[in-house]
């Protein structure tokens, strides 16, 4: 998915639908950033927060390189326990998604994405200080960490007020209210972030 979904992706996990009679390892909660071979690519670089079901690239069974996408790929690969996980997973994060007033981006991800790609020797090389770009991600990752927070107490509150048997209604207007203005700010960020942070390798990476 976009880094910025990784913190919600890996939350979901613990409260998502479980496998039955597939995935005997369980599936995995921690993010993974797309590939520009993933249709979820188009959207995500164009400013749109999306994900990709990676089941295929961590498969054991090689059916990726083996049998996707060719005359192998029959109706006998369909296995209809995994297609209704898949059905119960990811209609339950579309719904918890939705539930939310507020989207939970999280660009503390970016940080270290960015962080992890800084070749030392590189800039060793150029003859190029490193130092001041480390020091601005340190002040975004600090930054992002404090937004993120305030978006997870903002939509814990207002998942508060919605069980509870107390008349909230004037409280939820107000913060669907505000939501909805910092969602158009949250979504300006990523594209700025997409325009920004990410750039094409010659290998499509």
């Amino acid at each position: 998915s976009a880094p910025e979904l990784f913190s919600f992706l890996a939350e979901f996990a613990k409260v998502a639908p479980q496998p039955e009679n597939c995935f005997p390892k369980g599936i995995a909660a921690e993010g993974y950033i797309q590939g520009t071979w993933d249709d979820s690519w188009s959207y995500t670089i164009a400013g749109v927060p999306s994900m990709v079901n990676g089941g295929l690239y961590t498969d054991e069974s090689g059916f990726f390189e083996t049998i996707y996408h060719s005359q192998f790929d029959t109706p006998d690969t369909f296995n209809k326990d995994v297609f209704t996980f898949n059905l119960k997973y990811y209609g339950a994060m579309a719904i918890a998604l939705d539930q939310k007033p507020l989207l939970p981006l999280d660009f503390t991800h970016q940080a270290t994405r960015v962080r992890n790609a800084i070749d030392s020797d590189a800039f060793a090389l150029a003859e190029c200080d490193p130092q001041p770009l480390i020091q601005e991600l340190e002040s975004f990752e600090s930054v992002a960490a404090g937004k993120y927070n305030q978006l997870q107490e903002l939509n814990q509150l207002y998942e508060m007020l919605l069980a509870s048997k107390s008349d909230n209604s004037d409280l939820i207007e107000k913060i669907k209210e505000v939501s909805s203005k910092t969602n158009a700010l949250t979504l300006s960020t990523f594209k700025i972030v997409q325009d920004g942070l990410l750039k094409l390798g010659g290998e499509g990476e």
